[in-house]
């Protein structure tokens, strides 16, 4: 499609890029945010990646946002949607994939 006829619900990429800075940036060198965006034919592809902490002591994961943003990806999509989470040792990723409107 036209990418200026692609359409994005308000806000919707702001939490995982909150929750990066919020837990993926520090003071260790070699901290990192990977943001990419893209628009298939039939999908808007947001994959986000950031560093993890070295220490451990780093803020703790209520997993409140990803728990909202999921009660708002089915209310906005149903199940038209693809949210993947990977948590890692030393980053944590994650990739939604929502329909072209």
């Amino acid at each position: 499609p036209d990418i200026q006829d692609v359409t994005v619900p308000p806000m919707l990429f702001i939490p995982f890029v909150e929750n990066a800075f919020k837990h993926g940036v520090g003071i260790d060198p070699g901290n990192f945010i990977h943001i990419h965006l893209s628009v298939t034919g039939e999908e808007i592809i947001f994959d986000i990646k950031n560093s993890l902490p070295k220490r451990k002591n780093a803020i703790q994961s209520t997993q409140t946002g990803l728990s909202n943003v999921k009660k708002r990806l089915e209310i906005l999509f149903h199940d038209h949607y693809q949210l993947l989470v990977y948590p890692g040792d030393r980053s944590y990723s994650t990739r939604l994939m929502i329909p072209v409107h």
